[in-house]
């Protein structure tokens, strides 16, 4: 081998991985902003998650409220129905 060619073909080897490095250092760029990007996302929806556990939370204990017998009760005696026991006070 002459040494033009042997130059050549060091140059060539040298532009290949600098090319080679660039794309890399560009794909781990793009991967480690993809990367950051959905652990952003994902805070952002354990957020949101806690957020419907204290909603249901609370809404659960409104929930026993409204589902309890002497509730249910109250409730059909305003509209008017009648259980076996109850005593007529309109008179």
């Amino acid at each position: 081998m002459t040494e033009q060619k042997l130059k050549k073909i060091t140059i060539a080897s040298t532009v290949t991985a600098v090319v080679l490095l660039a794309v890399l250092l560009f794909v781990l760029t793009f991967q480690i902003i993809s990367i950051i990007v959905k652990k952003n996302e994902l805070k952002k929806y354990d957020e949101q998650i806690a957020e419907y556990n204290r909603l249901i939370d609370e809404k659960s204990e409104e929930l026993d409220i409204y589902q309890a017998d002497w509730r249910i009760q109250a409730r059909a005696r305003e509209l008017g129905y009648k259980f076996p026991g109850d005593v007529d006070v309109t008179n």
